[in-house]
């Protein structure tokens, strides 16, 4: 699937040994198999869906995503993405496996469990006391236990604020972004925002295990391969090199102490963070080159009058 997206999009040799190499050594990969995880081939289905994208092919597209969503919704945000370019197969599918059955199931089971429903939105929502599992744990890499590391234990008060604040930033965000951007038949944006509001379900949760890490392949491997400047896939391979590789957690349980609990840590999550920063520049920059063909268009067909 890589090779056939890479010779779409012309790749060089170079840039696609680097990807045999990325996608052969991700060690994530290993842990998501290990632990019997759904991550990794929900991702791969994900990619099925970009391609479909990249060929022109709605349905494939269209049915890819949905069975990406049976096996984890971690790919949920991209219903966006079908919504604006009005894929009713898409759509019709998300209603009718997943609202419909989702409620229909939750109610013939509150009939005999009134917690039914309650449980089940406890657990999407991942609310109640969740602190053991959220902070200074060392298996954790999601924004949310990054954060707990620097303010937690000094600052709980702000822990607490930012917390709650950061993930309404990154849904303001997203929100703007998906009402402002146009899909037009530009492969390459579709792509983009595709990679995007994918890699935004994974910045939002607050439980990112090592086995979840193996879901970001696919955005590094497609990102690589769409880069057009030597700097970009420079900084992509970085970053794939620091979530690919073990994490530190025989440095930290030969030694617990705090330092090594945070780098342990930060070492995953500040990549995401810098790839998801790379990524809504990228959505921002192609919302304004979108804009300014707009108003070029505009003044062609009402020039200023002298």
């Amino acid at each position: 699937g890589a090779q056939w997206v890479a010779k779409k999009f012309s790749t060089d040799n170079f840039t696609k040994i680097i990807l045999f190499v990325i996608w052969f050594t991700y060690f994530p990969i290993l842990s998501d198999l290990r632990m019997g995880q759904y991550n990794l081939i929900s991702s791969l289905f994900l990619f099925v869906s970009l391609m479909g994208i990249i060929g022109k092919k709605p349905l494939l597209s269209a049915l890819s995503w949905l069975i990406s969503l049976l096996y984890k919704p971690l790919a949920l945000l991209n219903g966006f993405y079908f919504f604006k370019t009005k894929n009713k197969i898409a759509l019709w599918g998300f209603m009718i496996i997943f609202v419909v059955f989702t409620a229909g199931y939750l109610g013939y089971y509150n009939l005999y469990y009134p917690q039914a429903i309650s449980d089940f939105l406890k657990l999407v929502l991942l609310s109640g006391d969740r602190s053991g599992w959220q902070i200074h744990y060392p298996d954790n890499f999601s924004v949310n236990a990054f954060l707990g590391e620097l303010f937690y234990d000094s600052h709980r008060l702000l822990f607490s604020f930012v917390s709650k604040l950061y993930p309404l930033i990154l849904i303001g965000i997203f929100l703007v972004i998906s009402y402002k951007i146009q899909f037009k038949g530009e492969v390459k944006t579709d792509l983009y925002y595709s990679l995007y509001a994918f890699s935004t379900l994974m910045m939002l949760h607050k439980e990112v295990w090592e086995s979840w890490l193996s879901a970001w392949l696919i955005v590094l491997v497609v990102l690589i391969i769409l880069a057009s400047r030597r700097k970009e896939k420079i900084f992509l391979i970085l970053n794939s090199i620091l979530l690919g590789t073990p994490t530190l957690f025989y440095f930290y349980e030969v030694k617990k102490t705090k330092v090594w609990l945070t780098l342990l840590i930060a070492e995953k999550v500040i990549p995401q963070i810098l790839i998801y920063s790379y990524l809504v520049y990228l959505m921002f920059a192609i919302i304004r080159e979108q804009k300014d063909n707009e108003n070029f268009a505009l003044y062609s067909i009402f020039p200023a009058r002298k």
